[in-house]
């Protein structure tokens, strides 16, 4: 195959490179798919490629940090190859923002149109009629117009989550998400906005939105980052619930062991250990513990019946 020295200088500053700009800088179309096939570049969507830089993640971020931005790189791609006309929208542009897209379809790009009501789909790609009133920055819709069109398309728990998310880092109040909802059109936009009542800014991650929702549907009345001191000792818990002293962690598993037996400081072992003697403590001061992990969430009845038996040995403590 013949190379050309110095084509990268040809990707902008995202590490995205169009088959006109692969051309202009020497590369042909033969060329491109070679070079894709040996993992010179990374073919995007039609006409466009990225660095492999662009898409590389570290070994412990894992297969979702790589698809993440594998739809961060086909976004600005998409967006680019419109020119101004379009801007990332619903999940795409909450991705590109860092922000958690809950049960959306990381292989369906989305965009939302500047100025004209035109839609259209397709594989990879939707483009969708524009939103009167939304405001726009660096190719990207604003944050509370994308929450909701996430809810939209991906159901109201995907707009709860991130809501969580955008209210936690300050990025928007839930006065912004409530209009919003009277911006963006839907079948769902109803059960958007009634979800969206629900937000918490103290919500560290999706499991802890998901969780919470859980317990209210439950019957339950969850206290989110609740405080538990002894003296010197302090705990924060993800959840109490009001009606007996028991607290509730939302917990993403930690591996046991080392990555390398020469790293100093702490380790997923430590972790490990150090939340075990913090969960204790909480237990000797009389309080009921229930940890949850993801695939609990899958499995509502089994969740159901573990914190009422937690609740009902609580109350039993306390008689």
């Amino acid at each position: 195959m013949a190379t050309v020295d110095g084509w990268p200088a040809a990707a902008d500053r995202d590490g995205l490179l169009s088959t006109s700009d692969a051309l202009a800088a020497g590369l042909s179309k033969r060329d491109l798919a070679r070079m894709a096939d040996d993992g010179q570049v990374v073919h995007l969507a039609r006409g466009w490629y990225c660095l492999p830089s662009a898409v590389s993640t570290p070994d412990d971020r894992g297969p979702w940090e790589r698809r993440r931005l594998l739809h961060v790189a086909r976004t600005r791609a998409a967006v680019r190859a419109v020119s101004g006309r379009a801007v990332a929208s619903h999940h795409s542009a909450l991705v590109r923002n860092d922000m958690p897209a809950f049960a959306a379809d990381l292989r369906q790009v989305h965009l939302t149109r500047i100025d004209d009501a035109n839609s259209r789909r397709r594989t990879g790609l939707t483009v969708h009629q524009c939103v009167p009133g939304s405001s726009t920055c660096d190719g990207v819709i604003d944050i509370s117009t994308a929450v909701v069109q996430s809810g939209v398309e991906n159901g109201p728990m995907a707009a709860l989550v991130a809501g969580d998310a955008a209210l936690h880092r300050g990025l928007v109040g839930l006065d912004h998400l409530m209009e919003a909802c009277t911006r963006v059109t839907g079948p769902r936009t109803v059960a958007v906005r009634s979800m969206l009542h629900h937000t918490d800014a103290r919500a560290e991650s999706p499991g802890e939105t998901r969780l919470r929702r859980a317990l209210w549907l439950m019957g339950y009345h969850p206290v989110s980052q609740f405080r538990v001191e002894d003296g010197a000792f302090l705990a924060v818990v993800d959840f109490l619930l009001e009606e007996a002293r028991v607290a509730i962690e939302f917990d993403g598993f930690v591996k046991y062991g080392r990555r390398s037996p020469f790293t100093l400081g702490s380790q997923p072992a430590d972790v490990v250990a150090a939340e075990k003697v913090r969960e204790d403590h909480v237990r000797e001061l009389d309080y009921g513990f229930v940890r949850v992990i993801w695939s609990d969430m899958h499995a509502f009845p089994a969740l159901n019946r573990r914190v009422d038996a937690a609740v009902q040995r609580a109350h039993r403590l306390v008689g």
